[in-house]
């Protein structure tokens, strides 16, 4: 009888859902909607302050280009010091910039401030990435991080929505206090947690201490981290247009429903990868990554020719589909191929592709739109997705 007992402890699975592991997707969906309240509406803002398009791209995009300048070097602080007291330093950098947003009003001051928030941001997203991966069981590592990509969904499902309806009914100041508040909240939280990778680090500090100076050149000739974080990149920089200007697209083009196109979008990626055990065992990897980014190139192709609201959620829900299964999926590749020790740099090359995207992409989407037309735009967002496509298939066909 204990020999049955025994071997049946032995085979049980270890939990994903842990204390840790709630906190921090408390944490992930409380920042995440203090950024996400902007996704519409800082369009919005800076034509309420007389800027135009262009204007919108390079404020909206500097969020992005901010954290990627610094994150390589949080990846090397995360896996040098731990990752609670970064990601608390993040945390504390966002309370205050929502803060002095209210304070300080102008194009050029939004500027600075986002450009300041983009620093808290790539820290907060950065520590709360690595704190994942440190506390999902490995053998479960692309479930757990599918599971924890919901706390980053979340936020885009309900923080544009969020966003509009404070801005329609209370105002910009009300807009930046929510973040200022959110922040806060997540900062609270931050406290809870404990920093396993340190408390690693500290028990194995032998066999850890000569792997920091290295970790990072090899890195980039790894191309399991490499090919990942450039298909990633590439979607990215075609999603950027849609997050800075659905909502003025379909309002400029009489399309009903733009607040709720992240609503839609997010909601069929929650619920995708609650179900995303299943669909991974029905497909094997390279069909799922095929299938993923099919979807989110049809998403790009059919606002292009939306002629009504029923098109732009139709749109919605196949870029929510997609990347559902596309971006666990990527993220757990890269984390798969370094050791414990590069786990913090890797999430941050990973996420650095994100920032490029979305800061780069912006800002010259955002002159196509203004140059040629949203038609023009969107295009040549799906275009880009066509081109993660063949670079996915050229590197899986010389593995």
């Amino acid at each position: 009888m204990n020999e049955v007992k025994s071997k049946t402890k032995a085979v049980t699975k270890p939990s994903i859902f842990t204390k840790d592991f709630i906190l921090l997707m408390g944490v992930t969906m409380l920042s995440g909607t203090a950024i996400t309240t902007q996704m519409g509406t800082l369009p919005l803002y800076v034509k309420h302050l007389g800027g135009s398009n262009a204007n919108s791209g390079i404020i909206v995009g500097i969020l992005g280009i901010a954290a990627l300048l610094f994150r390589l070097p949080i990846g090397y602080l995360l896996d040098r010091f731990g990752r609670k007291i970064i990601l608390e330093i993040g945390l504390i950098i966002l309370i205050v910039d929502f803060s002095v947003l209210n304070i300080w009003v102008s194009l050029t001051s939004l500027l600075v401030l986002r450009f300041i928030q983009g620093i808290g941001d790539g820290i907060q997203s950065t520590s709360t990435g690595s704190f994942a991966a440190d506390i999902i069981p490995p053998n479960n590592l692309t479930e757990g991080l599918g599971y924890f990509s919901i706390a980053q969904s979340v936020p885009q499902a309900f923080g544009p929505m969020i966003g509009l309806t404070i801005v329609d009914h209370l105002g910009f100041q009300y807009l930046f206090g929510c973040g200022a508040l959110l922040s806060l909240l997540a900062f609270g939280l931050s406290f809870q947690l404990k920093d396993h990778y340190l408390a690693n680090r500290l028990t194995h500090k032998s066999d850890m201490v000569n792997h920091d100076h290295h970790s990072l050149q090899s890195l980039f000739h790894n191309r399991a981290v490499i090919i990942p974080s450039t298909i990633v990149f590439l979607i990215c920089l075609a999603n950027s247009g849609i997050i800075a200007f659905i909502v003025q697209y379909a309002r400029q083009n009489h399309l009903s429903g733009s607040s709720y196109y992240f609503l839609v979008s997010s909601i069929v990626t929650i619920l995708v990868r609650i179900f995303s055990n299943q669909l991974l065992a029905a497909l094997n990897q390279r069909l799922t990554i095929v299938i993923s980014i099919l979807l989110i190139a049809s998403d790009f192709f059919l606002i292009a020719i939306a002629t009504n609201g029923f098109q732009l959620l139709l749109a919605a829900a196949f870029y929510g589909a997609g990347i559902a299964m596309l971006l666990p999926t990527m993220n757990a590749i890269v984390l798969n191929s370094v050791s414990t020790t590069q786990k913090g740099s890797a999430t941050a090359i990973f996420s650095a592709a994100l920032d490029v995207a979305y800061g780069g992409g912006v800002i010259v989407l955002g002159f196509i739109a203004s140059w040629f037309s949203f038609f023009i735009m969107f295009l040549t967002c799906g275009s880009l997705a066509i081109l993660a496509l063949g670079v996915w298939g050229v590197w899986k066909m010389r593995v």
